[in-house]
């Protein structure tokens, strides 16, 4: 399935988004095999009333891992609250940070405090990255004493050229955790990131075929949200991204590397190159699910890709953004290119959003959610939560792929 339209008439989503076909609102009591959340470090992540959302669903669970998609710190990663900055956030070069402590402790204390028992697994995003290599060094060392099970995921901390991946195992649901944002910066870390994560796969395909097997990444493969120009700035940047990467890139580009920007769009060289080679990695070594954060939504999109049917974006931990509901790309340029062998360009990837919640008039919500999974032998079920009502704004009922897929 493919909705696709043109930027200019595709209308946006307010409130929430369901395709019948695909989601309900029924929850069941069972408990919770893994809770995602992403980009949590801006101010509004610390909302009290998220922490205690995400405390009433975790009842009867113990012990369920909570993943964190990335951009655990803003807005250059563990550095310390600039203390000139409004909205308490970090920044490289600040002439008076405070102590990396009490940053740490802003974001990620409430968790260690009203979720004990709960270990958090952190994998950076391109936020966290930005003040490196003291950014990453901070958080190696500071996130993993918070409770027992908690690790901080990244190149430079778990990862690095020998071990470009990592694993959690939650039982029922395996995470294979890559750090996509390196993934897109160095083509050579791509490349070995991207083999290890075939071999992975295969082998705990082989080794565990009654688990679900899923990939866990900062940047998504697919979006209808900010990142694939779902915002007028970011519309923007999308229709004259051949320009602004093509002929103005001596100018460009070294801005956008600067600023850590780079990469970041969906359509930008670095991201597609990235994309291309998970989805290469993927064709016979298939997961079955994607996880991301990245763009300030929820999302579940099902992908026409024999190697990940199902994503899901959970990137609303802290702020919420837009999201269009036909997408943003020209219809011809998708299918034109796939029926010409022109995929590894884009890639051109054809996708159907079944949910979304994202920026909007329903003012009867924070916009700031988070995803559950809860797992089964036959089904997978994906609860999508939003801190300002008692019970999911959507629910979908993920089976597994047939032997064809």
């Amino acid at each position: 399935m493919l909705l696709s339209g043109c930027a200019t008439f595709s209308p946006s989503l307010d409130g929430v988004y369901r395709d019948e076909d695909v989601i309900t609102r029924e929850s069941g009591p069972e408990p919770v095999t893994l809770l995602a959340i992403g980009d949590i470090g801006e101010p509004h992540g610390r909302d009290p009333r998220l922490h205690a959302s995400m405390a009433r669903r975790l009842e009867s669970s113990a012990g369920a891992p909570i993943l964190v998609l990335g951009d655990v710190f803003y807005r250059h990663g563990l550095l310390g609250f600039c203390r000139s900055a409004s909205g308490r956030v970090s920044k490289k070069g600040c002439e008076r940070p405070g102590p990396a402590d009490r940053q740490l402790d802003a974001i990620l204390g409430p968790y260690a405090r009203k979720l004990a028992g709960h270990p958090v697994v952190a994998l950076a995003g391109n936020h966290d990255h930005v003040g490196d290599p003291l950014a990453t060094e901070n958080a190696c060392a500071k996130i993993p004493p918070l409770g027992d099970g908690w690790r901080y995921v990244a190149r430079g901390c778990e990862l690095d050229d020998a071990n470009p991946i990592a694993v959690l195992d939650a039982g029922s649901v395996i995470v294979v955790l890559a750090d996509s944002q390196a993934m897109i910066v160095d083509g050579e870390f791509r490349e070995r990131a991207s083999a290890a994560l075939h071999t992975e796969l295969a082998r705990l395909r082989q080794e565990r075929p009654e688990a679900w097997l899923a990939l866990a990444l900062h940047h998504p493969l697919e979006s209808y949200g900010l990142h694939n120009g779902a915002e007028p700035g970011a519309a923007f940047h999308k229709d004259f991204s051949a320009l602004l990467g093509g002929l103005l890139a001596p100018i460009t580009l070294p801005i956008e590397w600067a600023t850590g920007g780079g990469g970041q769009q969906l359509y930008g060289w670095g991201n597609r190159g990235y994309r291309r080679e998970l989805y290469r990695a993927l064709e016979d070594a298939p997961v079955d699910v994607v996880l991301a954060g990245h763009d300030h939504s929820l999302q579940l999109i099902e992908l026409e890709h024999p190697g990940a049917r199902w994503q899901i974006v959970s990137g609303s931990g802290a702020k919420h953004s837009r999201v269009k509901r036909f997408g943003l790309d020209f219809l011809w340029m998708n299918r034109l290119a796939r029926a010409i062998g022109l995929r590894d360009l884009g890639p051109f990837v054809a996708h159907h959003l079944a949910f979304a919640a994202g920026d909007g008039d329903d003012r009867g919500r924070a916009g700031f959610g988070y995803a559950v999974l809860v797992a089964s032998k036959e089904r997978l079920r994906v609860e999508f939560w939003d801190l300002a009502v008692a019970t999911p704004l959507g629910v979908a009922e993920l089976g597994r792929p047939s032997p064809a897929r």
